[in-house]
């Protein structure tokens, strides 16, 4: 696994945003995903495709910055690293669009919840605390006061209860905030059937969960 990490350290760092960084994502993608698939094959090798995950991140956040934290988050939350993936999200809502900072926290932590197992919740649960309490400290000051926080902070109360009936409540109470973006609510209807035992419920919200259910499953 060292060897793919040298290799990845390798790759070129780009000195513009239009010098072939592309391209080189592109291989280095390649070859961390392959290397990936082959620590899976053998024991004990989740520490190691955190590693690679994390990795990759990183090296994508260099070549792209803030314009490829959608790429990026897909590789930080399936790592460890919680505090670059905090570095990403406050310098994305810098230079983005610093009035959505809830929308990009609440994501990103819905991402990291929905990408985990159905025996992992109290890990992933771990990691959302470290996320959060990273971002924070990176911003200096708590998290916007927001009723999409509240439902963040709320919901990871719910879980850490095993509680499928509040985290539907919370569901219910916040349905407007959660409204801002289709894929909020398809994440976590993912959460609730996998953490939680909750049944699909039909139309729209089951084909937003099966998608993502596909794209989470991909490369963990």
């Amino acid at each position: 696994m060292q060897r793919v990490l040298y290799i990845i350290d390798a790759f070129p760092r780009p000195q513009t945003d239009t010098d072939g960084s592309n391209d080189a994502v592109e291989q280095c993608s390649k070859v961390t995903l392959a290397a990936i698939k082959w620590a899976k094959r053998h024991n004990n090798a989740t520490t190691t495709v955190q590693k690679l995950h994390d990795k990759l991140a990183a090296y994508m956040w260099e070549c792209h910055g803030w314009k490829g934290l959608g790429q990026v988050s897909q590789h930080y939350i399936r790592g460890k690293d919680m505090t670059g993936f905090a570095a990403a999200l406050a310098q994305s809502v810098g230079e983005g669009n610093p009035e959505e900072e809830d929308l990009f926290v609440a994501r990103a932590v819905l991402q990291l919840l929905a990408v985990g197992k159905g025996n992992g919740l109290d890990e992933k649960l771990e990691d959302a605390h470290e996320l959060l309490q990273s971002y924070e400290s990176m911003m200096r000051r708590g998290l916007p006061d927001t009723p999409l926080m509240h439902f963040i902070n709320l919901l990871i109360k719910a879980l850490e209860h095993r509680s499928l009936k509040l985290a539907e409540m919370l569901q219910t109470t916040y349905s407007v905030s959660l409204a801002w973006e289709p894929q909020l609510s398809g994440l976590l209807q993912r959460i609730k059937q996998v953490y939680l035992g909750a049944q699909s419920s039909g139309g729209m919200q089951e084909m937003m969960s099966s998608m993502l259910q596909m794209l989470t499953s991909g490369g963990s």
